[in-house]
């Protein structure tokens, strides 16, 4: 059975000792046509390969084509399936990116007392991660979502207002709203103060 040496390397280690295609098949004891050949196609038997090394004096090892240069079925189907692993990875990924996109919510916040506008603002939450507002040093609110079964989104408020060194948890609000539909929440702030939050959901 033929094995395949490296063509290159046979040019490289005669041509290295300025030797001609006939001067290696007189050292090697082969003949002309047959250093011609293995050259050309890389492929020679087990006693034509060491009759080169011999003549080069190293191994029939050093002049083997790397099985790196020479994959194996076996080793091109292990290369296939790492490939189809990470691209299925990255379909994965990619459907989970895209499905997270899907799901963020735009939460529209609107806050007044007394009648009086204080402050409104669109939060773009994403799912799992709380979105925040902040009133001046009056007030505070963070908001999470997350999309139900039947289509309505589950907010859950957190309402602080400042007690003069920090924000403290006042009220905290869990609503079940429908898609672009609104939930009103009012809530007794500081000094007898009502304020008025109103949430509206976008998908």
């Amino acid at each position: 059975m033929d094995m395949q040496l490296n063509k290159e390397q046979l040019r490289r280690e005669r041509e290295v000792r300025a030797w001609s295609q006939s001067h290696l098949a007189e050292v090697a004891g082969l003949s002309m046509r047959t250093v011609q050949r293995i050259e050309n196609s890389g492929s020679a038997s087990l006693e034509s390969a060491k009759a080169i090394a011999a003549a080069f004096d190293t191994q029939v090892e050093a002049l083997l084509l790397a099985e790196t240069e020479t994959p194996k079925p076996k080793q091109l189907a292990k290369r296939l399936v790492f490939v189809a692993a990470i691209f299925s990875s990255l379909l994965l990924a990619f459907g989970w990116w895209s499905r997270a996109y899907a799901e963020q919510v735009m939460v529209d916040v609107a806050v007044s007392s007394g009648g009086k506008s204080i402050a409104s603002a669109h939060l773009l939450n994403d799912i799992g991660e709380p979105s925040e507002m902040k009133v001046d040093d009056v007030l505070k609110v963070k908001i999470s979502s997350s999309k139900q079964a039947d289509g309505n989104i589950f907010l859950n408020a957190e309402i602080y207002f400042y007690n003069g060194e920090a924000f403290e948890l006042k009220a905290n609000p869990k609503l079940l709203v429908a898609n672009k539909q609104s939930a009103a929440v009012t809530i007794a702030g500081g000094e007898g103060n009502r304020f008025h939050f109103i949430f509206t959901p976008h998908l």
